[in-house]
């Protein structure tokens, strides 16, 4: 049994390509299998084997009332969610009405995330609010980064979600060098969480 001590409730669950099971979920809770909680009710959205042994799992959303409807498995790591949402902080961006507008009445906006797992690790996309640019993607050696907030680190995990090395930024035009990396799909990691897709050919 997946749970917390709260309240949780199953909305929807969806095999992926290669079997694994994907399931999106309303909680309160704080602890059991959920983590990452943010404040009153989040989307909760894990992913288990065929046989149901829990692989990873993670809340996304803000401090107030944040209700999951569906979500689309895109691939084997990522997941399309929609919903609704009262909350105005966390990972809820671009709200449409004012903090302190919904006295007496509910400012409830549909919420969309795209959710990617690097191995039990999760993590939600917003491409909205892009912080860096890089180029060329893909590459064989050299990333070219473009960023407005420097200094700052990136880590670099491999798909399985293992961390491999850190860059440092120290102007708002960098080259990082991953010549040194084997080919395939890496995740480059800011400081303020936002991940970005990098391919080493």
């Amino acid at each position: 049994m997946l749970w917390g001590s709260t309240y949780d409730w199953a909305v929807s669950v969806s095999e992926t390509p290669n079997h694994e099971l994907v399931y999106l979920s309303n909680t309160g809770s704080f602890d059991g299998n959920v983590s990452g909680a943010h404040g009153y009710t989040d989307f909760w959205v894990f992913h288990t084997d065929s046989l149901g042994n829990f692989l990873g799992g993670n809340c996304f959303g803000g401090s107030d009332e944040d209700l999951p409807h569906s979500i689309c498995v895109i691939n084997n790591e990522s997941y399309l969610t929609t919903g609704e949402t009262v909350s105005f902080d966390g990972q809820v961006t671009g709200h449409h009405a004012e903090i302190g507008d919904c006295t007496g009445f509910d400012c409830r906006d549909i919420w969309t995330a795209k959710i990617s797992f690097v191995g039990t690790n999760s993590i939600s996309e917003t491409p909205s609010k892009n912080e860096i640019q890089i180029s060329p993607n893909p590459t064989k050696d050299i990333l070219r980064i473009t960023t407005n907030k420097f200094p700052e680190s990136v880590n670099v995990y491999s798909i399985t979600g293992n961390y491999l090395k850190q860059f440092d930024l120290k102007a708002m035009n960098e080259s990082i060098n991953i010549s040194n990396f084997s080919s395939g799909i890496y995740f480059l990691k800011t400081e303020n969480g936002t991940v970005y897709k990098i391919v080493k050919y």
